[in-house]
């Protein structure tokens, strides 16, 4: 029987392809273009083909792939400083001390 999982709160970077060859390759140095114009970006699973508009990610583990602006937009939510009161308000039902603990740790990530 399947069992419901929730993903981990990890922090990743992301850029969203908008045609600037030279700054995504400072992002991603393995992209490539193909003969025909498209971007490429090798992956784990293979080379993956994106569009412009995509979001190039970089993973946890240093592995890089594109993503739908779609997907990306709701499944991700920007953690840069000026959005963390906005992740702030966003908090669903957590305990007072958890939620201290959260502000302390998310206070000591942007010092």
């Amino acid at each position: 029987m399947p069992k419901k999982y929730r993903k981990r709160p990890v922090i990743i970077e992301a850029l969203q392809w908008e045609g600037d060859f030279p700054t995504l390759l400072k992002f991603c140095p393995s992209a490539q273009i193909t003969e025909l114009g498209d971007l490429c970006i090798p992956t784990l699973e293979g080379d993956h083909l994106a569009t412009l508009g995509d979001y190039i990610i970089k993973g946890i583990k240093g592995e890089f792939y594109p993503c739908k602006k779609d997907i990306f937009d709701l499944t991700y939510d920007c953690c840069e400083e000026q959005f963390l009161p906005k992740l702030l308000d966003e908090q669903v039902e957590c305990p007072p001390e958890y939620t201290k603990l959260f502000v302390e740790h998310l206070e000591d990530l942007f010092a």
